[in-house]
């Protein structure tokens, strides 16, 4: 038989300060946050204005009290005690993409966008947010930030990227690939993130510095490619932070989160160093490093295709394992074929009535597409010496 796959507007503004929600649970890191050193606190305290319009998909952590006038939403209630508590900001929270004119921007030092959907602004208003942060202010983009404005340029490419979906619903293994940024230091070099995670569009890491990304070796469903999960960009004179966590209370409760957000914040505010400068290299080699964890899930079914079409496994699996490393495109086409071939071999095995046998043509049919995905990988022999 066929080896079956396994598939997987409250319009309101207010100052706030204090938070009802100071409980810590488990850790979503699986790990306690790691000591730090205390930042210094600011001379002055900044003004962040926290924007968490929803006209998309509109998450609870967002979600302002129904029947409490002027309550604030979970998320918007822990950024404002984490302003509070450490010193640096006073957090002021609108749910109104227009209030952000002209003269609000002259006294806010930074913007924290947890949104969705496209914002009631239109692009000649969405100018001055972009001279505003070219001049030296910050630019914070949590979780669904990505999901915002998600076809208008101006927006995604100050933003880093744009949501496409979720495949990992309930989490995946991360990989800190800058230990020692403050955006990031709070993590460990591996950890497992157990919330929703995201595949983004639009992404260009020749802008951006990728702090986080998804281990695709140690998480399912495995993408080809490097996933980041958190990254920081230089804008003109200022600084954008972007985390794609934060989508679920629990996210909100850990401990490692809030420092996670308030090392974010910092940096965008230019109180801590930390680069911006890309890691290209070090993209290129999680690209790399995701497509060979890929072609490992894929190792079982081609050492079958190889027999099936009278082939060597070993030099199958060689020739398969130089076209991850060295040829994205071409890795990427023999990706889609496997798995169309192997999605069409569960399909056959699930019609299949318990103890029931293919039929003769079935097994031809899955035989003959395991022969056409994998002979182009089958090395030439060099022709006889005359």
């Amino acid at each position: 038989m066929f080896r079956q796959i396994i598939a997987r507007a409250a319009l309101s503004v207010c100052i706030a300060v204090g938070c009802a929600y100071a409980a810590e649970p488990v850790p979503l890191s699986g790990v306690a946050p790691a000591a730090t050193q205390a930042s210094a606190t600011p001379a002055k305290k900044f003004k962040v204005l926290v924007l968490t319009q929803s006209l998309g998909y509109k998450h609870s952590v967002v979600t302002r009290p129904g029947n409490a006038p002027g309550a604030l939403s979970l998320a918007e209630s822990v950024l404002s005690e984490i302003g509070t508590k450490s010193g640096v900001f006073d957090a002021e929270c609108i749910q109104d993409a227009t209030l952000m004119t002209p003269d609000k921007l002259k006294e806010t030092d930074a913007i924290v966008f947890y949104t969705s959907g496209d914002l009631p602004m239109k692009p000649a208003a969405f100018t001055p947010v972009q001279n505003w942060l070219r001049g030296g202010k910050a630019v914070i983009g949590i979780h669904s930030a990505t999901d915002t404005f998600k076809e208008f340029r101006p927006y995604f490419e100050m933003m880093g990227a744009t949501y496409l979906r979720h495949p990992w619903n309930h989490g995946a293994a991360v990989s800190n690939l800058e230990p020692k940024h403050p955006a990031v230091k709070m993590f460990p070099v591996e950890f497992d993130w157990n919330d929703e995670l995201c595949e983004h569009q639009y992404f260009d890491p020749k802008k951006v510095r990728v702090l986080l990304a998804v281990n695709t070796a140690q998480s399912s469903p495995k993408l080809p490619k490097m996933v980041p999960l958190c990254w920081v960009r230089e804008y003109g004179k200022g600084r954008v932070f972007y985390t794609n966590f934060g989508n679920s209370e629990k996210a909100w409760a850990d401990g490692s989160f809030r420092a996670h957000v308030l090392g974010g914040i910092r940096w965008a505010l230019k109180l801590d160093d930390g680069s911006a400068e890309p890691n290209r290299e070090l993209c290129e080699n999680e690209d790399t490093r995701a497509r060979l964890a890929v072609l490992e899930s894929h190792t079982a079914w081609l050492n079958k295709a190889a027999k099936a079409a009278g082939a060597d496994p070993a030099a199958v699996l060689a020739s398969a394992t130089k076209l991850a490393s060295e040829d994205k495109a071409g890795f990427l086409k023999l990706h889609e074929s496997i798995a169309t071939a192997r999605a069409d071999e569960a399909r056959r095995e699930g019609a299949l009535k318990p103890k029931q046998k293919p039929n003769d043509a079935d097994v031809k049919a899955v035989l003959q597409r395991r022969k056409e995905v994998v002979t182009p990988l089958i090395p030439k022999k060099d022709p006889p010496i005359r």
